[in-house]
């Protein structure tokens, strides 16, 4: 597949993406290091009625660092190989424009949660909304400069294969069922995001900051989620089209009888659909797993089901041959 950025281009995404945000939370840094009057155990956290959580001011700082470096380097990585998107997309841009807008939120509004303690104040006396609304305030204006710089990506020409049909027998039976399951860079990268919200989810709990119990649960359920929708089983039969993961859930179906043709298309996780996972709307659920070939399966309302899997024109096939039996009876 042709590339979405030239090499000009795929450097100023590494400068917006990476550098940008890397230096708006080192310079914040930077100002932490020279605070000399910060208490020894900072509020790190506010709940509803005030301070909850208390510990080492550094804590701020480290969990800024350690979020805005692995989700620049990821989001600049995956963006700047990008295959070029059959459609015109907004959603690379929008990425690079989200790692310099978290960057800005979370240097101006945690270090400056930190700065409002310094010399002594009054827990009593803290307004932590004010950094907060200032770090948004800076987050949607540098996130909207880069939004605007980012390049767009080329646009290739739709590929679409025609829409062969299997010839099948009146009284044959046939069956087709292949596994899909994600890329080794979607897999790190969601890797990457699951050891942060599994780092996040140790720290409240390590620092009391909310009931230790919900916060556990609701992390297993996070994780477990995830890992139902690496794996799916995609069969297609007389019955129609079922995709389910590897828990038998989440599950799609297509019953034949609203199927209306099958094609196979290219499509590109980041361009068209802003990552990999399952993709929810009642015009065009999805799930994706890879850039490359997918099976989408049009229905007779007009709306669709794609699906990445290999081997998606045998599946397309077969799915337009049962078609056409079904006419000919």
């Amino acid at each position: 597949m042709a590339p979405a950025f030239s090499n000009a281009q795929r450097y100023r995404i590494g400068v917006l993406a990476a550098i940008v945000p890397l230096l708006i939370a080192g310079i914040g840094i930077a100002v932490f290091l020279s605070w000399r009057d910060l208490p020894d155990r900072a509020v790190i956290h506010w709940g509803t009625n005030g301070p909850d959580a208390f510990g080492p001011p550094w804590i701020l700082p480290a969990i800024t660092s350690t979020v805005v470096a692995v989700f620049s380097t990821i989001v600049a990585v995956s963006v700047a190989n990008l295959p070029a998107p059959r459609d015109r997309s907004w959603r690379p841009r929008f990425l690079v424009a989200m790692t310099v807008a978290l960057s800005s939120f979370l240097t101006i509004g945690l270090l400056g949660s930190l700065h409002i303690q310094r010399g002594g104040v009054s827990v009593d006396d803290l307004r932590p909304e004010i950094p907060m609304l200032i770090g948004l305030a800076a987050a949607l204006a540098l996130g909207g400069l880069a939004f605007l710089l980012a390049p767009k990506p080329h646009i290739v020409a739709r590929d679409v294969s025609p829409d062969h049909a299997l010839e099948l027998a009146t009284d044959e039976r046939v069956l087709w069922v292949q596994t899909a399951t994600i890329g080794r860079g979607a897999f790190w990268s969601l890797i990457g995001a699951l050891l942060l919200v599994v780092g996040a989810a140790v720290l409240v709990v390590f620092l009391g900051a909310g009931n230790s119990i919900v916060v556990l649960i609701a992390t297993g359920i996070i994780v477990l989620a995830t890992f139902t929708t690496l794996y799916w089983t995609i069969r297609v039969d007389s019955t129609g089209v079922v995709a389910r993961g590897i828990l038998g859930v989440p599950k799609f179906r297509v019953p034949a009888g609203e199927i209306a043709g099958a094609s196979v298309i290219d499509v590109s996780a980041i361009a068209e659909y802003g990552g990999w996972g399952i993709r929810l709307g009642k015009a065009k659920p999805a799930i994706i797993l890879n850039s490359g070939p997918a099976l989408e399966v049009r229905r007779t309302d007009g709306s669709k089901l794609v699906v990445t899997v290999v081997d998606a024109a045998t599946a397309a096939a077969l799915i337009n041959g049962l078609i056409a039996r079904e006419h000919a009876g």
